[in-house]
């Protein structure tokens, strides 16, 4: 277990499957916040408080999880709410610790795609085979002997691309991912600029 304070209010908790294992856990039991999954989480913060000073008492908890993407790691990301970022309720008896929640994901409408292609082969079939504006932002990245295209097309061109590269889940995850760890080739301009050296 590897935990990460990104600031006062937010750390991030890396597991690997064998230690989901041998607590008999998986992603799905995460998900469905099992008695394991509490425990599990419970010792999160503890260790969280002893090697950062992360104290959770009191305070209301905002936790994501995600697979990464070659589901060997779990990351956990827990936030502590400042009363900001809380809207205001009626006085209630003081709750129960708080649960482990994971959300479903939903990519919103002006969230980016990403699309993973195995080699470089199938970027350069799609843009040869495909018109592609030359003004649509799209980023390369390379990361773990593959290759990773981040940008918003359009729909039907969505379409088209998916057709050669596959979609990737979790896109808000994978992306920081990609910008923290992987090897950025192309910004902003991928499509064009791969185009452009095939007219050479």
């Amino acid at each position: 277990m590897k935990i990460e304070k990104i600031n006062d209010n937010k750390i991030k908790v890396t597991l690997s499957t064998a230690e989901l294992q041998e607590r008999n856990l998986n992603f799905q039991a995460l998900r469905y916040n099992t008695p394991e999954a509490q425990t599990l989480f419970w010792d999160m913060m503890k260790q969280a408080e002893n090697e950062h000073g992360f104290k959770t008492a009191n305070c209301q908890l905002f936790i994501e999880a995600a697979a990464s993407m070659n589901d060997e790691q779990f990351i956990v990301t827990v936030t502590k709410l400042q009363d900001k970022d809380l809207a205001p309720v009626p006085q209630k008896k003081k709750l129960p610790a708080p649960e482990l929640k994971v959300r479903k994901k939903v990519v919103p409408k002006n969230q980016n795609f990403i699309y993973k292609f195995n080699d470089f082969e199938q970027i350069y079939n799609l843009v040869e085979s495909t018109e592609i504006p030359d003004n649509l932002i799209a980023t390369l990245y390379e990361y773990q002997n593959s290759f990773f295209i981040v940008s918003k097309p359009p729909k039907q061109l969505h379409l088209i691309i998916s057709e050669f590269g596959e979609i990737v889940n979790d896109s808000v995850v994978i992306e920081g991912i990609l910008a923290e760890h992987g090897n950025k080739i192309i910004e902003n301009n991928a499509f064009s600029a791969i185009a452009n050296s095939l007219k050479k």
